[in-house]
This record gives C-alpha cells, sequence and structure tokens, in this order.
C-alpha cells in the first residue's frame, strides 16, 4: 500500500505529532528493568511491517529523530527505544551489556505484540540487532546496518579508544555549526555522566564483539541484512567492514552493501546530518526486498 501524498498542512500537522509523541515515551517492564518505547502510526501504513530503530552507544530516540521521522513520514510504522545499561549473561562472540540491549530490543517486540519487524541499526545497534535476531530469527525480516560495529574483525579496546578519539575531535569542531552533532554530543555526555563506569565498559565492548560470524547463519534462517556505510568512517573504517562482506554471487552474506557518496560523512553523520539520505536508502533496502 503506498503512503498517500499530503498537502503543506497535513504534512505539518504529522509533523507536530510526530515530535510530540517522539517526546512522550512510553515506559514498559521489560526482562531487565525499565525500556522507555516509543510507537509511532504513520498518517497512512505503506507496510504492515513496522521499521523498529536500534541506536549505537549512548543514542536515545532523540538522537535519531531525523532517520526515525523519514521512516515515518514515508509511511511506516515506527518504534525505538532506549535503556539503562546493565549485564547479563553473555551471547556468543558479544559481552554482557550488548546482550542485555539485545534482550531489551526483543522485550520490545514481543510487548507491541509483532510477528516480524523490519530494523534499522546504528554502530554498536548492529551488535545488539544481529544478536537478537539470532536468538529468534523469525521474528526479524530485514536488518539495515549503518556504520556497523562488529564487523571489522580483530580489534582491542587500545585502537578502539583511538578512533573514538579522533571522531571526537572532528565532532567537537562540526558540533559548532551542526546541531544533529551537537544534540549527540550532549546525550553522548549526559550518559557518560550518569551511568559512568557500566557507559564506558559498555562501550569498550566493542572491540571485542563480533557480529559478521552470524550473517551466514541468519541468511539460511531468511533474515535479509544489508549494510550502509561511510568511507569517511574513522571509528569502524569501511575498507575492515569490506574485508568481511562476501557479495559473491554464490556467497554472499549481505543482501545489499552501499556506502554513502558524500566523502564528509563520517560516523555519526550517516545517522544524524545525512539521515535523509541515509533513511531512504535504508528504506529503499527494504523495500526491494520485501515478501
Amino acid at each position: 500500500m503506498k503512503a498517500l501524498k499530503l498537502t503543506q498542512t497535513e504534512n505539518q500537522e504529522k509533523e507536530e505529532i510526530f515530535l510530540d509523541r517522539l517526546n512522550r515515551p512510553e515506559t514498559i517492564e521489560g526482562s531487565l528493568g525499565e525500556i522507555d518505547v516509543i510507537d509511532i502510526e504513520p498518517y497512512s501504513r505503506k507496510s504492515q511491517v513496522p521499521v523498529l530503530f536500534v541506536g549505537g552507544w549512548s543514542e536515545s530516540p532523540k538522537s535519531l529523530t531525523e532517520a526515525i521521522k523519514e521512516a515515518n513520514l514515508s509511511g511506516y510504522r515506527t518504534i525505538a527505544f532506549s535503556t539503562e545499561p546493565k549485564p547479563v549473561e553473555p551471547m556468543q562472540n558479544i559481552g554482557k551489556y550488548q546482550s542485555a540491549r539485545a534482550v531489551a530490543l526483543l522485550d520490545v517486540i514481543d510487548n507491541r505484540g509483532l510477528d516480524r519487524v523490519d530494523v534499522i541499526a546504528h554502530s554498536q545497534g548492529a551488535i545488539n540487532a544481529i544478536a537478537a535476531a539470532a536468538v529468534e530469527p523469525e521474528k526479524f525480516r530485514n536488518i539495515v546496518l549503518i556504520a556497523p560495529a562488529g564487523m571489522i574483525g580483530q580489534d582491542s579496546k587500545s585502537a578502539l579508544i583511538g578512533r573514538f578519539g579522533k571522531k571526537l575531535a572532528r565532532d567537537y569542531r562540526e558540533m559548532l555549526y551542526i546541531p544533529e552533532i551537537r544534540r549527540t554530543q550532549i546525550e553522548g555526555t549526559k550518559y557518560l555522566l550518569k551511568h559512568n563506569l557500566e557507559a564506558v565498559r559498555e562501550a569498550l565492548e566493542l572491540a571485542s564483539a563480533r557480529i559478521d560470524d552470524s550473517l551466514d547463519y541468519l541468511k539460511k534462517k531468511g533474515v535479509r541484512v544489508s549494510i550502509i556505510q561511510s568511507h569517511s568512517d574513522t571509528v569502524f573504517p569501511a575498507d575492515r567492514i569490506e574485508e568481511n562482506v562476501d557479495l559473491s554471487d554464490y556467497g554472499y552474506n549481505v543482501a545489499a552493501y552501499a556506502s554513502i557518496a558524500d566523502r564528509k560523512a563520517g560516523h555519526d553523520r550517516l545517522i544524524k546530518k545525512h539521515a535523509i539520505s541515509a533513511g531512504k536508502a535504508a528504506l529503499q533496502m527494504i523495500e526491494q526486498f520485501n515478501d
């Protein structure tokens, strides 16, 4: 079903409703504690399968405002969540804190009463989404990973800290004139101050997490995984991700792979300043593989 073409007034009304819902999350009780959830219906549904957003480290639904809005105004029911970092028994190839977020993701799907979802996951969220899908693949149709963590092969905590340092130096320059980056830095700082060592431990788990080993399994289970990357991503470099992506005719482990053309589009820009272009690309990947 195609989304209805809206008038300017209707678009404005829909955007106001969207922002109101975004700023008033519902708190649900998950298996590991409270989860804040936003669940926003579109003006007219384009698909019966909702799009669930999974943010990166410290990212709340507000951090993903532009990307979520792009999907919602395109006719998709959009869902996103946030929860506090906490350790649980680790799943295969990922750490305790990443596993807890994968559990929270599955809790959200169950709470919303959903049979299947399409997922758009950014950075750390890629680890959480792939881990959750490996546990219950029948609940996932498409997963689009944007600037994914867990895909660059062997890594170390010191190397990860160094790459994040370069990113932060760039962010602090850009936040002066890019509102989306400024908002991200403010939210990240609040997250770190609130959760202290728990937040640091969660971030450092990204160095040892591996999700590329799960791609073949998910393919066999009918879950279509696609990737969007940027050549300017210094946190999880595109060339190292490409080493773990197989696009051959017979052995492929991802359904599609794309890079944002803008060479300045770094790690967070893909889901912030370039949210509209990255969001449209993600939705196109989902739509081309729809059942």
